[in-house]
This record gives structure tokens, C-alpha cells and sequence, in this order.
């Protein structure tokens, strides 16, 4: 019965360890980012800078090696990467955006298309349950991210679930008395059943539709 106690209490440290460590890796940063940072593109910027959001989706399909059995006995797996970057400027300052968009536990009564939604203060994690009629079937999204409450730039990280491993990044600066956001994220992993072309609509149509939403609850529009 000792022994069983010290595992148990081994287990609960490893875990709370782990927990730490992925906390520690999406602690956000202070740096200057603009407009001019993100590489766009001046037609990109214009479409910003009229207050409408753009967003781009690529995923590629390719064939990676793995180890299957022993050190020489390997096959090759079909797998997908997706590229992925949003932007879009909001007609609020980040102050005044940011009180509502930070809210991520009540995103399920900013967008209907959100079923439910829940943060952990303590971990930093998002839990997203999502069903709208552009997605293949319904989703459940679980990532890491601060809570954003001011300018900077801000990791994230799905650790499970659907993405497994995708990992990406929110910057927030201000611009002029607006505010501009830039997101950017990139996935590989096993292939996901979905056509890349599939892929790339659903997952740029959510993520357009969330920001749309988010800007109008927020006082954008």
C-alpha cells in the first residue's frame, strides 16, 4: 500500500510537471509588432485597414517515415500540415476590445455556433465544442493560451484532442486608435480523412466567422 501511495504521488507530480512546462510555453511576450511586421502584402493591408478580415488556409499533403517494429523496419505515413494566418483590424481600441474577447468561457453566448465553452485560470486551457453547418462534423477543441488582456503577442497550443500539436501565435498592437490582431498557426499529423481543399474552406470559414463575431460582441462593427 505504501509503494501504491508513492506511485500515485510520483503520477500527480509528473502531471502537475507537464502542466507547468506547457504553461510556461505559451507565456505571452511584450514585443512591438505592426502592421508592417506581418509581412502582408499592401493589397492585404487594405482589405485590413476597410475593416474587413482576411485569411489565408493552405494544407499540403506529403508521406513521412516512421519506425514501425526495430530500428530498420520502417513505412510511410500519410500525413497533413497546415499553414495557417488572420488578420483583421478592430475599430475599438485594444483596451476596449479586449474586455469582451478575453472572455473566452463565454464564447458560447457570443457565437451560436459555439456549444459550450470553459476556461482554466490555473492552466490556461480552452475547451471549445463547436457545430455549424461548414464543418464536416461537430468539433471539440482543447488549447492552451493567457487569457489576452493587453497588446503583446501570445503563444497557443493544442496539447489534445482534434490538432493535435498545432501550435500557433495572436499578436495584438495597437493602430492608431484601433487595434490590429494577426494570428498565425502551423499543424503536421496524421492525415485527417478531410480533403486538403475541405480542410482549407472549413478551417478559414470558422476561423473568419469567429473573429466577425468576436469584433461585433466586442463593439467593432
Amino acid at each position: 500500500m505504501r509503494y501504491l501511495s508513492l506511485i500515485i504521488l510520483l503520477i500527480l507530480i509528473s502531471y502537475s510537471a507537464l502542466a507547468q512546462d506547457l504553461k510556461s510555453s505559451i507565456s505571452p511576450t511584450n514585443a512591438p509588432f505592426t502592421i508592417d511586421s506581418a509581412g502582408l502584402t499592401s493589397k492585404q493591408k487594405k482589405i485590413i485597414k476597410d475593416h474587413e478580415i482576411y485569411a489565408k488556409s493552405e494544407v499540403k499533403n506529403h508521406k513521412k517515415s516512421s519506425q514501425i517494429v526495430g530500428p530498420l523496419k520502417t513505412s510511410m505515413q500519410k500525413v497533413q500540415s497546415l499553414d495557417f494566418k488572420l488578420a483583421g483590424v478592430h475599430k475599438r481600441s485594444c483596451r476596449y476590445a479586449l474586455k469582451k474577447i478575453s472572455l473566452y468561457e463565454k464564447y458560447k453566448d457570443y457565437m451560436g455556433f459555439i456549444k459550450n465553452s470553459t476556461y482554466d485560470e490555473k492552466t490556461s486551457r480552452i475547451y471549445l465544442k463547436i457545430s455549424h453547418v461548414i464543418l464536416p462534423i461537430d468539433m471539440v477543441l482543447y488549447f492552451i493560451i493567457p487569457r489576452i488582456k493587453k497588446p503583446g503577442a501570445y503563444p497557443f497550443v493544442f496539447d489534445k484532442g482534434f490538432l493535435k500539436d498545432l501550435k500557433g501565435k495572436i499578436h495584438v498592437s495597437p493602430l492608431g486608435n484601433e487595434c490590429f490582431f494577426y494570428v498565425t498557426a502551423n499543424w503536421e499529423g496524421p492525415d485527417t480523412g478531410f480533403s486538403n481543399s475541405l480542410f482549407e474552406f472549413f478551417s478559414k470559414g470558422i476561423a473568419v466567422l469567429a473573429i466577425e463575431n468576436l469584433f461585433r460582441v466586442s463593439g467593432g462593427n
